[in-house]
Parts: structure tokens; C-alpha cells; sequence
């Protein structure tokens, strides 16, 4: 007789224990439309050992791997733009030659991303001047990064002749837009 209470009563505690665990809450949730992320490491020191015609001819290129890093959830534009030389040297801006290429780091979105060089005939003073621009997100599904290797070649085509062997500061600005 004992059994019977028990075996009706557990029928209702199942039912209560079901509709407490099944209570739920709403949930408001509001998406930035658009998020960006931008990392750009620091370029080591280029060091003009060379010497000899090839470096007047060719002039100096070093190239730094993933130095630029993008993670967007839009489109975005690279813009890059090249300061006054500062040293003895007097190299002129139009000296130098920037040009991205994609990073061994870069597993990101490729649709739609065009990559042009900065040349060096464009360097007008704070003129800024498009090498990257993505026409998605870098987010591909799976990895979130664009990654971006940059060469820098200074001084081809004669422009090291009769310049002063000095240090220079060559000032390089990165601008990243939201298209």
C-alpha cells in the first residue's frame, strides 16, 4: 500500500522537475557592423652593407613577413603614405618602392582583395596612396586574418649615387579604413 503513493506521486515530480528545468530567457543580442583589427609590426633596421654597383643599380630591398595583419568583418582599404627623409642622406621619397604581397600567415578571405604596389613616382607629400583593398570581410569561415608581407626597396636606379653615407629615417605611414 506503501508503493502505491510513491508511484503515483512520481508521475507529478517528473512533470515538476520538467517545467522547472524548462524555462528559458530571452535574449537581446545587437552586432557592431563592422569590427576592425589591425596589427602592423615593427620593420627591423634596414643595414646598407652592401657595396659595389649592385647596390646603385638595384638599390636595397627588404622585405618584412606579415607585417601587416587585418582581421574585418567588412571591407577595408590599406593606404600608405611616406613622410620626408630624415638624415644626411637627402634621399629623395620617390626613392623608395613599397609593395604588399600576401603573408605566409594569411589564411584569410582572398575574394575580391587587390594588392598594387606604391610606386615611387606616386610619393607626393602626405598623399596617401592605395596598396590593399578587400572588398569582404578577412573572415573566410575558418581563419579570421589577412596577412600581408611588405618589401621595401630603396635607392634603385642610381638614386644612391653620390649620397652621403649616413643613417636615414625613412617615416612610413599605414592608414586602415572601413570601406
Amino acid at each position: 500500500m506503501k508503493k502505491i503513493p510513491l508511484i503515483v506521486a512520481l508521475p507529478f515530480l517528473i512533470l515538476f522537475c520538467q517545467s522547472v528545468f524548462a524555462q528559458s530567457a530571452s535574449l537581446n543580442i545587437t552586432l557592431s557592423p563592422t569590427v576592425l583589427s589591425v596589427t602592423i609590426s615593427e620593420a627591423p633596421v634596414i643595414q646598407v652593407s652592401r657595396y659595389g654597383y649592385a647596390k646603385y643599380d638595384e638599390g636595397i630591398n627588404a622585405i618584412v613577413k606579415d607585417h601587416i595583419n587585418i582581421v574585418s568583418s567588412g571591407a577595408y582599404i590599406v593606404r600608405v603614405a611616406i613622410g620626408d627623409v630624415i638624415g644626411d642622406s637627402k634621399l629623395d621619397r620617390n626613392s623608395i618602392k613599397i609593395s604588399p604581397q600576401l603573408g605566409s600567415g594569411n589564411h584569410g578571405n582572398l575574394e575580391g582583395l587587390m594588392i598594387n604596389s606604391a610606386l615611387p613616382s606616386n610619393f607626393i607629400r602626405n598623399k596617401q596612396i592605395t596598396i590593399i583593398e578587400a572588398d569582404h570581410a578577412s573572415w573566410n569561415g575558418k581563419d579570421a586574418a589577412n596577412t600581408f608581407n611588405v618589401s621595401y626597396l630603396i635607392g634603385a636606379d642610381g638614386t644612391f649615387a653620390g649620397r652621403i653615407p649616413d643613417a636615414s629615417v625613412i617615416p612610413v605611414t599605414y592608414t586602415i579604413i572601413l570601406k
